[in-house]
């Protein structure tokens, strides 16, 4: 079984886990190169893959870009452009031939006690950025189907919408957070998922 870590955000730069937990695994980096190969230098360069993007997104403008999102499995192009690294690694996983593709911690809303990462619960190991700057977290945007958002949830689901509208039919996509917002793929249990496919080998 092969493990990999995938980010395309500079900010992760800043986060324990990219200069110590990520260092120290023995998983393969997949790192988009135009952002973060110039942070990557603690890695062993044997296990670091870069990659490209297609572009989707040009702010202040909207969604004016929909190639940029079609899926391919050719891992020599650019893959789809993406607001989050989760959407990196969908296809990242679609290329590599995964079947099904299963969506956990893609939420998109806060939590119980409005909290939004999983590690600010007790029982789980604590990550921190490395310069000292404060965890900023403000569900800013109300709510949707009676949870907490901020602007990065909205975004996100809106991202995924519009992901699923242009793949519909090339990739099979769970969505396994129970309790998120999420109605663009079909949802199940981590249960009933593990019951269906848990003999699969990839």
């Amino acid at each position: 079984m092969r493990f990999f870590f995938l980010s395309d955000d500079i900010g992760v730069k800043w986060w324990n886990y990219w200069k110590d937990t990520a260092k120290d695994s023995n998983c393969i980096k997949l790192l988009y190169e135009d952002k973060l190969k110039t942070e990557a230098g603690h890695f062993d360069p044997e296990k670091v893959v870069y990659f490209k993007h297609k572009w989707w997104f040009s702010p202040p403008k909207s969604y004016n870009l929909p190639d940029g999102l079609i899926m391919t499995k050719e891992a020599e192009l650019p893959i789809i452009g993406a607001r989050t690294s989760v959407g990196s690694a969908v296809h990242m996983a679609h290329i590599m031939g995964c079947d099904p593709i299963v969506l956990l911690g893609c939420d998109c809303c806060y939590g119980p006690r409005n909290l939004r990462y999983f590690w600010q619960y007790p029982g789980y190991p604590k990550v921190y950025r490395i310069n000292g700057e404060p965890v900023y977290c403000d569900n800013n945007k109300g709510k949707m189907m009676k949870k907490p958002v901020d602007s990065h949830c909205v975004s996100f689901i809106e991202y995924w919408n519009k992901l699923a509208q242009i793949n519909e039919g090339k990739c099979n996509i769970i969505y396994a957070s129970e309790g998120g917002l999420l109605n663009c793929f079909p949802k199940m249990t981590v249960s009933e998922v593990l019951e269906k496919y848990g003999d699969r080998i990839k």
